[in-house]
């Protein structure tokens, strides 16, 4: 039988963006269930792996095999588990042989993803994976990003700051600069200059069917996963490699000052974000929640990049107020249901223990310790992927499923229980822009 030491999944102390980082969020108990977390879930997660309509192989990265591979990685690393890696590798394998199948370049459904896991992974040593050349996929994006006027998506998780943060993860391999400077100018292309700053639009064609009726103008999305928050934090990080830093810059400061003219004050001094804003009908009430894709923890990390970024006080306090206010908040008011990182608990894990590493407040660590310990509850053994379940949508309605993925699913999960137990900062988080004080050394960790 294998054993692991409590050690195992620890580092030791490293300073992170000025701050000492100390001691992992996790207590003793806690960490001892989480490694015990990871370790089913590494077990579970292959056999899970989701297919398609087709029932073909998803080798994606937000929803397939790449992500899990990410996983299986940190896992293996963290555990000295050979078995781990070995899977890990061939997930990447089977995923660059499926490349073709993979219907767009979206970073979460589509070819880019899986190249930002094997970059990845290549700057984290993984030598299995030094034959494999990224160069013509970096050629078809670039050639992709010289179309003009750009007209599909601007987010991250299917549009332009989705190749963007694929760019940032090739800066210093292969096409990185050209790729973020391509972005870069699309957005500025794209932009709408509105008092008091900027954003971006999603016209009607942008908008989900589903979601046409309420929205028959189209929206502003106030996600960092569709939205303008996700857009905030890859210019930011673009203003710190100084690429087209003039421009990233305008860009960063007009929509940060935008999008905090968005938040507001609900009953007691409740100040939050929602997910939208009607252009028809910009004081309607709003929808809430705290998540990562959506609401005041996932923007605050955005906005917090962005005053790091420009230097502005006020930015920065628009982003600890949002902050602040969302860490006092349970499940009910977050609107938590499952662990997942997207929506769930364990993203909100991972967002305020980056929030404690960026600002040293206490306050986010005791949410951190809070929601990581939630995150535990909602694991059942001999259920789902390693004990977990998560809510999806299948046929028109509700159900919980057994989800490996990164970004609904036990994947996610497990990359935040092993980031919890560890003092190091992570890398993987940089696939969802959520360090609020990026740093820009891409070294392997």
């Amino acid at each position: 039988m294998i054993t692991h030491s409590a050690d195992a999944l620890e580092a030791s102390s490293v300073i992170a963006n000025g701050l000492s980082v100390g001691s992992p969020i996790a207590t003793p108990d806690m960490r001892a269930a989480a490694r015990a977390a990871v370790i089913d879930i590494a077990r579970a997660a292959p056999s899970h792996i989701a297919r398609r309509g087709d029932g073909s192989f998803d080798p994606s990265l937000g929803g397939g095999a790449a992500g899990v591979a990410v996983f299986l990685h940190y896992a293996a690393s963290a555990l000295d588990e050979a078995d781990f890696r070995a899977v890990s590798i061939d997930l990447l394998d089977q995923s660059l042989a499926s490349l073709h199948s993979l219907p767009h370049s979206g970073l979460y459904a589509g070819y880019s993803g899986v190249a930002w896991a094997v970059s990845h992974l290549q700057q984290r040593g993984v030598d299995e994976l030094d034959n494999v050349d990224l160069g013509d996929l970096d050629a078809i994006v670039e050639t992709l990003l010289g179309r003009v006027p750009w007209q599909d998506d601007y987010d991250l998780i299917t549009g332009l700051v989705g190749l963007g943060v694929y760019g940032l993860e090739r800066m210093h391999q292969g096409a990185g600069e050209g790729i973020v400077s391509a972005v870069v100018a699309r957005l500025a292309e794209s932009v709408e200059w509105l008092p008091p700053g900027a954003a971006w639009f999603h016209p009607p064609w942008l908008v989900p069917g589903s979601q046409r009726e309420e929205y028959p103008e189209g929206w502003y999305n106030l996600g960092v996963a569709h939205g303008i928050p996700g857009v905030l934090a890859f210019l930011a990080r673009a203003v710190q490699y100084d690429v087209r830093r003039g421009t990233a810059e305008r860009l960063l400061a007009a929509g940060s000052s935008w999008t905090c003219t968005q938040v507001k004050v609900v009953g007691r001094e409740q100040i939050r974000l929602g997910y939208k804003v009607n252009p028809s009908a910009p004081n309607a009430p709003a929808e809430f929640r705290d998540a990562w894709c959506y609401g005041s923890p996932g923007a605050a990390v955005a906005l917090l990049a962005a005053a790091r970024a420009l230097g502005d006080d006020r930015v920065g306090a628009c982003a600890l107020a949002l902050a602040r206010t969302a860490a006092h908040h349970d499940a009910a008011q977050a609107g938590v249901v499952d662990a997942s990182f997207c929506h769930g608990s364990s993203g909100l894990a991972h967002l305020y223990a980056r929030l404690h590493a960026a600002t040293g407040e206490q306050i986010f660590a005791d949410a951190a310790q809070r929601w990581l310990a939630h995150t535990l509850t909602l694991k059942t053994p001999g259920e789902g992927v390693g004990g977990f379940c998560y809510d999806a949508v299948a046929g028109g309605r509700r159900t919980w499923e057994a989800l490996s993925n990164f970004l609904e699913g036990a994947a996610g999960t497990g990359l935040v229980l092993l980031s919890m137990c560890s003092s190091e900062p992570p890398a993987w988080d940089r696939a969802v822009l959520a360090d609020p004080a990026p740093s820009l050394q891409l070294a392997a960790r």
